[in-house]
């Protein structure tokens, strides 16, 4: 009887997946342009399991059509409860997919994702630079999956991507956007991290022969997961490369300070995750010595370097897969020491601050683990270096102009392990590869 009631179950199961599996025989290819002219008409048009093909160099993701350069905009797409492949039709050539004038006006977010499983293939898209239009000064919204999952194949996204289910990212890149230039929308601001996973439980995420930057002057933050709980994410052959807040090109921050470096990865308030890790780096980006503006001579406190990894009030297992490949976890550099010329502008004595402090290899805060690596090198960021300067306060003395110094900043830690972090059945500590 239980043999016959687990061959009916089997049936019942196989049923299921014959009734909502792509069917091939009817599963057509729209391209573009041909079928439709956007890839939002090519989804409206669309059912699951249908490819969207773009055959041009150039192609629009919306409605509005350029004349003089055949050229598509972006306004917006949405994919809801279907399963398709929006790919371009040449791997070796990635196509081209740009922005519109409008859309930096509405600032709207590029594509949306709810209750699908989408893959797209062999695409190149950018951002626009930063404008200014009417006072407002706006970009790109980001690339948002609501649920379901997302893959990236062979792919170059200047973009940043809001993950709130599964994502896969092979061969591929993604540099992030912040605000820049007195922005004055508020959805998106310096701290928007080129990607972010987050408020899910129960995903995969693999990134694999691929890099996650912000390390130039569009962005800051790199990667963020934040609330994520009951997880796998598998790092295999990947770069993980954190931004310097090239802060004079920001604006939302604190004017007190300089920035400091964005961490590889931040994981916070995630809960019994796994990390697997193959291969790959994993580095902080270097503090910077500037605030978001500087009045007369002043500048401010410097910046410390971002850790290669951060877990922070998070828990799980980190696990080491490598077959003979390594892990490298970089701390970002200190910011030097800087002076504020206060004398100058007649506010006060000159104010010397010391050199920052490098970044961590590994930073775990208030973070709880079950740990396994076998074979990776972690290094702590260089700390600021100090800096000397005569008080132009004070009216020098019989010896000369008085001369006040300031000390350089601590060194990165390989690893660093708070007094409330845990850990089990970890590897000898003393034989890890540290330097």
């Amino acid at each position: 009887m239980r043999h016959y009631q687990s061959h009916i179950f089997k049936i019942f199961i196989l049923g299921l997946l014959v009734l909502f599996a792509p069917n091939e025989i009817t599963a057509k290819t729209i391209t573009i342009p041909g079928d439709a002219d956007s890839i939002q008409e090519a989804v409206d048009l669309a059912v699951s399991g249908d490819a969207i093909v773009c055959v041009s160099e150039t192609v629009n993701t919306s409605y509005m059509k350029n004349p003089k350069y055949e050229d598509f905009y972006l306004v917006n797409v949405t994919i809801k409860d279907k399963n398709l492949k929006i790919r371009g039709s040449n791997e070796m050539k990635r196509t081209r997919i740009t922005f519109g004038p409008f859309f930096l006006i509405f600032g709207e977010d590029m594509m949306n994702i709810e209750n699908a499983h989408v893959i797209l293939e062999n695409l190149y898209l950018e951002s626009p630079p930063m404008t200014r239009l009417g006072g407002l000064g706006q970009i790109a919204g980001p690339i948002t999956l609501v649920s379901g999952s997302l893959t990236l194949n062979n792919c170059q996204f200047v973009n940043n991507f809001d993950i709130q289910g599964s994502f896969f990212l092979h061969n591929s890149s993604i540099l992030g956007y912040s605000f820049m230039n007195s922005s004055s929308y508020d959805k998106y601001t310096i701290l928007t991290p080129s990607l972010i996973i987050h408020s899910a439980s129960h995903i995969q995420v693999e990134i694999a022969n691929s890099t996650i930057s912000s390390d130039s002057d569009k962005a800051y933050v790199n990667m963020v997961v934040s609330g994520v709980s009951d997880s796998t994410f598998v790092f295999n052959n990947c770069s993980f490369i954190g931004g310097d807040a090239n802060s004079e090109n920001y604006t939302g921050v604190d004017p007190g300070m300089g920035l400091d470096g964005s961490d590889g990865i931040k994981f916070e308030y995630c809960q019994n995750i796994d990390v697997e890790i193959v291969s790959g780096l994993f580095q902080g980006g270097p503090g910077n010595p500037y605030g978001s503006s500087r009045s007369g001579f002043v500048v401010y406190k410097p910046g410390k370097g971002g850790s290669g990894i951060l877990f922070a009030d998070s828990s799980g297992k980190i696990m080491d897969l490598n077959l003979g490949a390594k892990e490298y976890f970089i701390g970002g550099n200190g910011a030097d020491g800087a002076v504020s010329f206060l004398s100058i502008i007649g506010a006060g004595p000159d104010v010397l601050f010391d050199g920052a402090a490098g970044g961590n290899g590994l930073s775990f805060i208030n973070s709880h683990f079950r740990y396994s690596l076998n074979s990776f090198i972690a290094k702590g960021g260089y700390g600021g270096r100090g800096m000397a300067t005569t008080n132009s306060y004070k009216t020098p003395g019989p010896n000369g102009p008085e001369i006040i110094f300031a000390n350089p900043g601590a060194p990165g830690l390989p690893i660093y392990i708070d007094e409330n972090s845990t850990f089990q059945f970890l590897t000898d500590i003393d034989q890890w590869p540290l330097y």
